[in-house]
């Protein structure tokens, strides 16, 4: 031993700027030269084994450098030099950081004679490395991208906070869970499962190639998550996978908002291609000019043209329009330019299709530029529908018109008929010729007024029935062949052999024979005169109809005419020769039926009315049963404000056995039942009373205060039949004195019957 110190006095180590020590044979330390007994920090170093729990030794990465790690260790085991182990000595002073190198001294006899190793302070280098990676640490712990190290084995070994929360795990739930690890449901972006060949830590991990993709995860919360994920490799590789250093960027808000947004590109081209219009968009520049920028799909529906062939100049756009319209157009365009306002409407014709467009748009200002965004719309059926409005509404102010006609015409009947038929019993035999011209003219002028309520209310009072439309038909065709006796040829075309449907059989043939006979006046004076009957199957909304056109090829109607058609008393032809009531009575029979008549119609081609009725099964009725002999007699109350119908009636009635009381209005009315000590068997009233009390008032005050008098409503004009539900019956005026006694006597023998019943 005293040797081996002469020897390395003699090489003069102590002035070394590395630290030497020497083991022995056993393991104590046998030398140590002045720079190690400084960087260990200790001045009894000389004597002391590795295995000393004294020493504090510790790795690189902090954890403890047991004995048998150490270097003397590891160099006396493998009998192999040990070079440039990083190890942290603590002393007094502190830790000391050395790189230490162990080399084993072999004997002659192949024994380790001992083992020198040698020190060198890396303290301030160490440090300058630990800051900078300790910077390292604090940037990937910072970064907003998720950070993961996998071991070439694919093995996650450490995560960044971002990563953590970008997967909803710790650190230590994901140390040791591999890429391919099933629970990460990992997918492409349409969805489908992503396999394990094509992961990107995989890929490069096998190849040693960066890799970039975005693809989607599944988080702990179960929610789907999609990551940009970049990887690159680490270090050389480990029995042919490299480590990979992976970063990921949470895009699902982007790609959530790509996705929604091609949605919403993919709704509004099926909005765009749902409207019935075509959406335009364009530039109006100051000059006025509008340059179109984009014209959706429906252009070819409605305009006739590509989209691709209106984009540029306004005038393309306007090429197919009424040139009147298309000059309005542009000045309105350059009108509202020079205003800066921010709305446009027009109505704009076709040329070649006749259709009406409807041009809407609404300006915004957009980086000093005006952009105008809009519809063109098909208006045609809706201006078409104005039309009819307007027609109808003349009609129904014509209607009112004629009610009011009609329920006074109505009241001078009430009187003249039943008179006149009171009278012929008691005037001379000489005399009833004259008598029974008078009835004649007056029921002639009650069926005038019949005419003109079917006007108004769109139905006759005849009871509706169950009917064929094809018999219906043949046999008006057959009375118009035998009424135009060849002059015109009826060409029927029945392609069904039956339509069943209810209503007035008899009116629905009087609008039948008054087409015909509008289409023979039109033909006149025309060769090959000839008038097209077609019935066929028709549909509306689910529903069937039957569907009856009536055509002819004669001189047409006009445009302005036709807007008048089915107004009453509106007619081109000469005085005398028409009323103006047919087609009016014809209209308002149709609409009984809830059907539709429409005509349409070219001058100097010919004109086609279309009558549309809903199907209807035949309904099985019983024959009425014979009625009973009729002897009640009894006290009736007569109210009507019009003193001749009042006397009328009441004549009527005493004739036959009744006792009349009069009342000249609704007031008066109440108050006699309400005073009259012997009780009313009847009250017959009139809807249309003077005095502030109408007719309903009074039905329901009767009905209140004598619900067992029976009130049968007799009136020139009942518009809301409806309303009247309390009413034992509805009579129009004029009626005849038979009817009204038959129906006075029928009333009165059932409400003595209910009263004996309920009395027994």
């Amino acid at each position: 031993m005293e040797a081996l110190g002469r020897q390395i006095e003699g090489a003069d180590i102590d002035r070394l700027q590395v630290g030497v020590v020497v083991h022995g044979a056993d393991d104590e330390i046998v030398y140590v030269n002045a720079c190690a007994a400084r960087l260990l920090g200790r001045a009894d170093v000389v004597g002391r084994r590795n295995d000393d729990p004294a020493w504090d030794v510790i790795f690189a990465d902090g954890t403890p450098c047991l004995p048998d790690q150490r270097p003397v260790e590891v160099a006396r085991r493998t009998r192999a030099d040990v070079a440039d182990v990083i190890l942290g000595v603590r002393n007094e002073h502190g830790r000391t950081w050395l790189m230490v190198s162990a080399a084993p001294v072999i004997d002659a006899a192949d024994r380790i004679a001992r083992v020198v190793v040698t020190l060198i302070d890396i303290s301030t280098e160490h440090e300058r490395l630990r800051a900078s990676e300790q910077l390292q640490a604090s940037m990937v712990r910072a970064m907003a991208e998720g950070v993961a190290l996998h071991r070439p084995s694919g093995e996650i070994e450490y995560v960044n906070p971002a990563a953590e929360r970008i997967l909803g795990l710790t650190l230590a739930q994901l140390q040791g869970r591999e890429a391919i690890d099933p629970r990460w449901r990992l997918t492409h972006l349409d969805g489908t499962a992503l396999p394990g060949e094509d992961i990107p830590s995989e890929i490069t991990s096998r190849t040693g190639q960066p890799c970039m993709r975005r693809l989607g995860v599944q988080r702990a919360n179960g929610e789907q998550a999609w990551l940009q994920v970049s990887t690159d490799p680490v270090g050389a590789p480990v029995d042919g996978r490299h480590a990979v250093v992976a970063t990921f960027t949470d895009v699902t808000v982007e790609r959530d908002t790509m996705v929604a947004l091609q949605e919403s590109r993919a709704l509004l081209q099926q909005v765009t291609e749902a409207v019935p219009g075509v959406l335009i968009q364009g530039e109006l520049r100051a000059d006025g000019h509008l340059v179109i920028g984009y014209v959706s799909s429906g252009a070819r529906d409605h305009l006739g043209r590509r989209p691709e062939d209106l984009i540029g100049d306004l005038g393309q756009l306007l090429s197919g329009i009424h040139p009147d319209d298309a000059a309005r157009v542009r000045a309105e365009l350059a009108l509202q330019a020079a205003r800066g306002a921010s709305a446009f409407d027009q109505i704009v014709r076709m040329t070649e299709t006749a259709r009406s467009l409807r041009i809407r748009a609404l300006a915004r200002p957009a980086g000093g530029r005006t952009i105008w965004t809009g519809v063109v719309l098909d208006v045609t059926e809706e201006r078409r529908l104005e039309q009819q409005v307007q027609i109808a509404q003349r009609r129904e102010a014509i209607g009112a018109v004629t009610a009011g006609i009609a329920h006074n015409f109505n009241n001078a009947l009430a009187v003249i008929l039943p008179a006149l038929s009171e009278l012929r019993d008691v005037v001379a035999d000489e005399h009833r010729a004259l008598v029974d011209d008078g009835v004649g003219a007056a029921r002639s002028a009650m069926e005038l007024v019949k005419r003109l309520m079917t006007v108004v209310r769109g139905a006759t009072a005849e009871p509706p029935e169950s009917f064929d439309v094809v018999e219906l038909v043949r046999e008006a065709v057959a009375m118009a062949q035998q009424l135009f006796r060849g002059a015109v040829e009826l060409a029927p075309e029945i392609r069904v052999r039956s339509a069943p449907v209810r209503g007035n059989r008899a009116g629905l043939q009087q609008v039948l024979l008054n087409l015909f006979i509008n289409a023979r006046d039109a033909l006149a004076g025309r060769a090959h005169a000839r008038i097209g009957i077609e019935v066929i199957a028709a549909e509306t909304i689910g529903l069937p109809q039957i569907e009856v056109r009536v055509r002819d090829n004669g001189c047409g109607i006009s445009e302005e005419n036709l807007r008048h058609l089915g107004e009453p008393f509106f007619t081109t032809k000469a005085p005398n020769a028409g009323t103006g009531l047919g087609l009016a009575t014809a209209f308002a029979t149709v609409r009984g039926f809830g059907g539709q008549l429409t005509c349409a119609s070219t001058l100097g081609v010919g004109t086609e009315f279309t009558l549309r009725l809903p199907l209807r099964p035949a309904d099985a009725t019983a024959a009425p049963a014979p009625a009973p002999a009729r002897t009640a007699r009894g006290r009736i109350l007569v109210i009507d404000d019009d003193a001749a119908v009042r006397r009328v009636v009441r004549v009527i009635l005493e004739r036959r056995g009744f006792t009349a009381v009069e009342a000249a209005s609704g007031d008066a009315a109440i108050a006699v039942v309400a005073a009259s000590e012997t009780p009313f068997d009847v009250a017959v009233l009139d809807l249309s009373l003077g005095g502030g009390v109408s007719g309903e008032r009074v039905l329901d005050e009767l009905r209140r205060d004598r619900p067992a008098l029976p009130v049968v409503i007799m009136s020139g004009f009942v518009d809301a039949p409806e309303r009247l539900t309390a009413a034992a019956a509805i009579v129009e005026k004029p009626v005849a004195p038979d009817a009204l006694i038959s129906l006075l006597t029928d009333i009165i023998e059932r409400s003595r019957r209910l009263a004996s019943d309920q009395a027994g």
